[in-house]
């Protein structure tokens, strides 16, 4: 039985990589290319982009990125930057292989590879780290197509967690956004969806917020799929029903000892392939990407993404990142 951790590790590849960072310059906490060259070797980092608008990394890698020799591209940022860089392996060959130095304000696909969350750790690992090969979720919507790295959210989670405190989205876990919680300047709303799971029929539900996870983790270490695993072939599709304050009493003691999904307000799943229709438009965020939509097709790609991360003790077999 594998353990709770998440990869395989990746036949060695002992020649010695280029090497591309990407650097955005808009992250929550990025440094500056100069900053970072005061610890990286100009000679073995020759190449640096740094970016103002994530749209343009596929194209800026694409025109610095040697052609049929191994690459490994360091990006520097959070979800939102590891995303744009990861849309570049749809039309990538096997030789690109990808890093991600946590700068954003989330970093959660970061977490569940246990990266270090302290730039200049992570950048050791990141040039010096093997490869595993982790699922992708491919995401198809009314006028849309991208991979997603970490989390697919649908509904009222990105308006709802730009409004909570760091200290209620560790009480609360999960339950953060039920209803009586915490006052907020949200309205929270209901939505209703035709989900379908691996060909099967559609069932109906009703959901203030759904995720579908590859990682964990969700809104900067808010653990949601606590059984995802990156390289299992298989997302977590978690549900949140609506709740009043008399019904959420007790989860706090529920979520800090890891049952919340067995809670009546909640439902979780595991599935290759889904499905979502509704009637009305649904808010939808991708690694933390906003769009709405009114159908959502989702299909795992398993092990299909090349991600340098670190070799995992006891405790980040659990998803606890190293500090």
């Amino acid at each position: 039985m594998e353990p709770a951790g998440f990869y395989q590790n990746a036949p060695p590849d002992l020649s010695m990589p280029s090497f591309i960072v990407v650097v955005n310059s808009k992250s929550g906490s990025a440094l500056d290319p100069e900053q970072w060259k005061t610890f990286a070797d100009p000679e073995q980092f020759p190449v640096w982009i740094k970016l103002d608008d994530v749209d343009d990394i596929v194209a800026a890698i694409n025109q610095q990125r040697p052609s049929g020799q191994r690459c490994r591209i360091l990006a520097a940022g959070g979800d939102g930057t590891i995303h744009a860089v990861a849309q570049h392996q749809i039309q990538a060959d096997a030789t690109c292989e990808y890093a991600v130095i946590p700068v954003g304000s989330g970093n959660d696909l970061a977490r569940s590879l246990a990266m270090p969350l302290n730039p200049v750790a992570a950048w050791a690992v990141a040039t010096l780290g093997p490869v595993h090969w982790i699922d992708v979720i491919e995401c198809t919507w009314d006028d849309g197509h991208c991979l997603a790295t970490n989390m697919v959210t649908i509904g009222n989670t990105g308006a709802f967690l730009r409004d909570l405190t760091p200290e209620v989205k560790q009480r609360w876990g999960p339950f953060c956004y039920l209803r009586g919680v915490v006052d907020v300047a949200v309205n929270l709303q209901t939505f209703h969806a035709d989900i379908a799971l691996d060909g099967g029929k559609p069932e109906h539900r009703e959901f203030l917020n759904c995720f579908i996870a590859n990682g964990r983790t969700s809104g900067g270490g808010l653990t949601v799929a606590p059984g995802a695993k990156l390289d299992d072939g298989l997302a977590e599709v978690v549900l949140i029903r609506d709740g009043e304050s008399p019904e959420i009493a007790g989860l706090v003691g529920q979520y800090a000892v890891g049952d919340f999904l067995a809670h009546h307000l909640v439902e979780s799943r595991q599935a290759r392939e889904i499905r979502i229709e509704s009637a009305e438009e649904l808010p939808c965020t991708v690694d933390g990407e906003v769009f709405t939509t009114r159908t959502l097709q989702l299909k795992v790609r398993p092990r299909s993404f090349a991600m340098v991360a670190p070799v995992l003790g006891p405790a980040q077999e659990r998803g606890v990142a190293a500090s």
